[in-house]
């Protein structure tokens, strides 16, 4: 696969997701307590409206899914080949543009916006995005040792 069809292939995932987040945010709260509650069913969890259990579930979800964009966005700026100091700038503002646009959205039906939720949103969208970084500091690692490898292999032929 090309490096351009990886680039549109993950801004594709990148829109899904943002539109999967605020979706969810502009669902009302009638709504949003059942898919809290169909999720819980998921995991084995039992169902009391506004429970602990049901408050868990709400902010883990808050969690993976700015996990995931953080995690997206970095991968995204890593394949784009951006400088240090410009992906550093773009996840900064994202990190906080995400999250805050997430919790306004919420206002404009039955649901409140909680400061709290934007740290949680904040909190999984950066460490989805440490988690790319080791890993790509562990896969460039790899290729070196592979290429001195390769180059070592090569020298002992030539000798």
């Amino acid at each position: 696969m090309t490096l351009k069809k990886k680039r549109a292939l993950l801004v594709a995932l990148i829109v899904l997701t943002v539109v999967f987040i605020w979706g969810n945010s502009l669902m009302p709260s009638s709504i949003s307590h059942k898919v809290s509650g169909f999720v819980m069913k998921l995991i084995g969890l039992e169902r009391e409206t506004g429970g602990f259990g049901e408050k868990v579930v709400r902010k883990m979800g808050h969690f993976v899914e700015f996990f995931a964009l953080g995690a997206e966005l970095t991968l995204f700026l890593w394949l784009w080949e951006a400088s240090r100091i410009w992906r550093t700038i773009i996840l900064a503002c994202c990190t906080m543009f995400f999250p805050i646009i997430d919790e306004t959205l919420q206002g404009f039906n039955d649901r409140h916006s909680l400061i709290r939720d934007v740290w949680i949103d904040m909190t999984g969208f950066v460490l989805g995005c440490a988690l790319m970084l080791v890993l790509q500091a562990i896969f460039r690692r790899l290729r070196e040792r592979v290429l001195r490898r390769k180059e070592g292999e090569r020298g002992d032929r030539k000798g």
